[in-house]
């Protein structure tokens, strides 16, 4: 089933099917998923059918007792495969950095101890999806195959699921 799908994946992301669709060059928005990682994104369309999208989150956050820090950081390729004036098929392949740290100064087990973790996970993977668009608005969702490690050096092939909302300056 792994290699079907695997095969499947790489014949739709190697057809190169030209389409005069309405796709806007700018756009930004908020998206989340597992390959494209999470919060701001911004998408670029080139006139060839190709575009780049970049997803981008930090989060800082420190009490008496303790500290967070978190970042996502993801890039991902796209191609249209088939367009249309309010419909895209699309193609993505991409990758993402999940980098969390927490610091915890106090607990009730042990009050004077530092509790640090720290983990970062990369993701790998690609699939279809569709960009569907009204006026200035693009809805997006995506699915298909990721391949994640983390800290611990456990590697996970699973299903995954994108999507995003956008807002286009053209």
């Amino acid at each position: 089933m792994t290699r079907i799908t695997a095969t499947a994946f790489l014949l739709l992301l190697c057809v190169q099917a030209s389409a005069s669709d309405g796709t806007r060059t700018h756009n930004i928005g908020i998206g989340a998923g597992y390959v494209t990682g999470y919060g701001i994104s911004y998408r670029h369309w080139f006139p060839s059918d190709w575009g780049l999208q970049v997803n981008f989150a930090p989060y800082y956050s420190k009490t008496e007792y303790s500290e967070e820090r978190n970042l996502s950081l993801g890039i991902t390729g796209l191609k249209v495969i088939h367009g249309a004036e309010t419909v895209n098929l699309i193609g993505y392949a991409g990758a993402s950095i999940l980098y969390d740290y927490d610091l915890y100064t106090y607990n009730y087990e042990y009050p004077n101890e530092e509790i640090e973790t720290t983990n970062t996970t990369y993701t790998f993977g690609g699939g279809p999806g569709f960009d569907l668009r009204f006026w200035h608005l693009s809805f997006n969702a995506m699915f298909g195959i990721r391949v994640s490690t983390d800290s611990n050096d456990e590697v996970h092939m699973d299903i995954t699921g994108e999507t995003a909302l956008y807002y286009s300056f053209d």
